[in-house]
Parts: structure tokens; sequence; C-alpha cells
């Protein structure tokens, strides 16, 4: 019988790299389902930044009730027209009841570091 479950993603915060162009952002996943989600091949969490796909990182196995917290560096997204985009499991390699609830899209903060 396949998993349902549910994953849904949290926008945390970002904050600037001192003496870099870049920013670190911080997302949470969470796993609200009753089984594990990405047990065996595990699950990708993507993050754009104003539409640049930075390097994907893979989640192996997120129990029920659980979260996991994860950071990419990035460069800076523009205040006021960017903005920073979360996918988790753009493959859909996991079978969950919902699929609707797998990305996130929030405007750039207006300096890193307020969020």
């Amino acid at each position: 019988m396949p998993s349902r479950t549910t994953r849904r993603l949290v926008p945390v915060g970002a904050r600037r790299v001192a003496g870099t162009e870049e920013a670190e952002y911080t997302v949470e996943v969470r796993n609200p389902g009753k089984t594990v989600a990405g047990s065996q091949a595990g699950f990708d969490v993507v993050l754009s930044i104003d539409g640049v796909a930075l390097p994907a990182t893979t989640v192996n196995g997120l129990a029920p009730g659980d979260r996991r917290r994860l950071t990419f560096r990035g460069p800076r997204c523009r205040p006021g027209d960017g903005s920073v985009t979360a996918v988790v499991d753009p493959d859909n390699r996991v079978d969950e009841a919902d699929e609707t609830d797998n990305s996130i899209a929030v405007p750039c903060p207006a300096r890193p570091g307020q969020q």
C-alpha cells in the first residue's frame, strides 16, 4: 500500500552573509501525515531565489509529526519585487494524499534578517 503523507513548508527566514552578496535562507519541512515521508528514496527540496533554483537538498525520511529545518545559501533576493520559492518533492517521488501543498512562495524580506 503506498504511503499517504503530506509535507508542509514553512518559511523561517533569511539572513545576510557578511562580506558577500549572498544570504542564507531557512525553510522548515513538516510531516503532519501518518506515515514516514520519503523512507525509501527520500525527497528533494529546492529553493529558488528570484526564479533561479539553488542545488536541491535531499531529505531521507521524515517521520510522522517530525520537522526538519533546511538552510540554503544563495544570492540575496531583490527587496520589493523579488521572491523566494521553496518546492518539496518536485519529482513527486512520495505518494501522498494532497500534492497541492508542496510549494510556497514569499516576497523577499525588506532586509535579510528581518524575517
